[in-house]
């Protein structure tokens, strides 16, 4: 079974959405971030409740937790599993 931790974040890809603008395509974005460019609505600090509902939130160390567990799991079962959403 593969290292569930090895994804890695392209740099470069996030870099060049930097000066992207947000717009009205943008789903789940607050109507105020419209017009900004990426890098001025990710260091905006914008709050949950300023986000429109309903609304997916995810915590970092209870993914881990279910991550690992779930990798046990299919260990013990020699089953590789795909998850996706």
């Amino acid at each position: 079974m593969s290292d569930p931790n090895a994804a890695t974040i392209d740099a470069a890809a996030v870099t060049a959405l930097a000066d992207t603008r947000v717009s009205w395509a943008d789903k789940g974005l607050p109507p105020k971030t419209w017009g900004q460019p990426v890098r001025e609505v990710a260091a905006a600090g914008l709050r949950l409740s300023e986000f429109p509902t309903p609304l997916l939130t995810l915590s970092a160390p209870g993914m881990q937790s279910n991550l690992r567990v779930l990798a046990e799991w299919c260990s013990e079962r020699g089953l590789d599993l795909a998850p996706h959403g």
